[in-house]
């Protein structure tokens, strides 16, 4: 009765979230793919929007607001490797595009509020990390997920405040770190999982000219929730939830080998 219930709880929470809130990130299920397997897919991330706040940079913090990313788009191919049972290590290689905004004081006298919006290029994206799951009950699985992911491209921006607009080109980096705990139930071909932990965002706005700013996340802890399902033994797919600290969305499809 107890597992019914917990299985049961998971799934409507899970549910209820993506029906209500449609958030994301990528952390996958808890279960590692085992001694000596390899697992390769494809991971779609969308960050719909990310609070983000001034670090460092050419202008005083006071003169920096209502910094977010207000989109964030990473399609990764995803390399696993079963080192042992409970332990898994990963590669991601792909690409990545996104928009900042954010709104900008002059600090001239009567200086103006000026609306700026950054959008990247397409560039190359990679990331590393590791998995480790414990299995118990049966259907029962724990699992701790750790990554890195960093993208490095150009950008082209517009600050504008009434008829005043200014231009700016450079180079936006993009760095993530993520440790992620989670709980899962198997059911049938489903598990449905929880998890909760730390992620960093970074940005450095970097413009032709010399000029370089640095941003920082605004809340670094987040809650996630995802179903995974596997028709065949060796095949999954998956879609994944995070709210709290970031708006976003992610679907994933692996096989095993």
């Amino acid at each position: 009765m107890k597992k019914n219930f917990g299985a049961v709880l998971i799934i409507l929470v899970s549910f209820f979230v993506f029906s209500s809130l449609c958030f994301a990130g990528t952390l996958g299920e808890p279960k590692t793919v085992g001694k000596n397997k390899f697992r390769v897919g494809i991971d779609y991330q969308y960050i719909f929007d990310k609070d983000m706040e001034y670090k460092s940079g050419a202008k005083a913090s006071d003169t920096i607001s209502d910094v977010e990313i207000d989109y964030l788009h990473r399609a990764f191919a995803k390399f696993s490797y079963g080192i042992v049972d409970n332990v898994e290590i990963y590669g991601l290689l792909g690409v990545a595009d996104g928009e900042v905004k954010l709104k900008s004081l002059d600090t001239d006298p009567g200086g103006k509020l000026y609306n700026c919006d950054f959008d990247t290029d397409s560039t190359f994206a990679y990331g590393a990390g590791f998995k480790f799951s414990y299995s118990y009950d049966e259907n029962w699985v724990l699992g701790i997920d750790a990554h890195y992911i960093r993208h490095k491209g150009d950008y082209s921006g517009k600050c504008a405040a009434g008829g005043d607009t200014s231009l700016s080109t450079g180079d936006m980096t993009f760095q993530e770190w993520q440790v992620m705990p989670s709980v899962g139930y198997k059911i049938s071909k489903f598990t449905p999982y929880l998890g909760f932990g730390y992620t960093d965002m970074r940005i450095k706005v970097e413009e032709n000219g010399g000029n370089t700013t640095k941003y920082e996340a605004d809340d670094n802890v987040g809650v996630v929730c995802g179903v995974a399902y596997e028709p065949y033994k060796n095949l999954s797919f998956g879609v994944e939830g995070r709210f709290v600290d970031e708006t976003a969305m992610s679907v994933m499809g692996f096989y095993a080998f």
